[in-house]
């Protein structure tokens, strides 16, 4: 496969994922903005929904990308029949948590905060969310990669 046949199928695989996430991210932001926040919050601010959705969108496309580059990397001597669910389910919680991690590590790298003190629940959150849809995601995604194509 060429580099540009593998890009190609990378963002074609982050486009798909970014609309897979769009209506859990719906769901999320119309809930979360629909109540004012509260002390218990996990993030004690007003939620925007299109910001929110916005964000959430680019996190998915951008995780559906990063899983394809990870699966691309690691299994590049395996075709789709070779790949096991439970396998690319893996790569998928791990490739799809990059995206937050980086986030993460570049917020510790500017020195605003110090990791003794950093408020670690909120990336958490997010990095168990990021791995759960991304293992959901590339489930499904070799689900649908592995389905016959009917020419007619």
């Amino acid at each position: 496969m060429t580099v540009l046949r593998r890009l190609r199928a990378a963002l074609t695989v982050g486009v798909v994922w970014a609309f897979v996430w769009l209506p859990i991210g719906a769901a999320v932001a119309l809930y979360a903005s629909a109540r004012p926040p509260q002390p218990a919050d996990l993030l004690f601010r007003p939620v925007d929904f299109t910001t929110f959705l916005t964000v959430w969108t680019a996190w998915g496309g951008l995780s559906g990308t990063a899983v394809a580059a990870v699966l691309a990397a690691a299994e590049r001597r395996r075709t789709l029949g070779d790949l096991s669910p439970a396998r690319t389910a893996a790569w998928g919680a791990l490739g799809s948590m990059s995206v937050p991690t980086a986030l993460v590590l570049l917020d510790l790298s500017r020195g605003s905060v110090t990791a003794g003190l950093y408020d670690w629940r909120p990336p958490l959150v997010v990095l168990a969310v990021s791995a759960v849809l991304g293992a959901a995601c590339a489930a499904a995604t070799l689900a649908l990669a592995r389905r016959p194509v009917s020419r007619g």
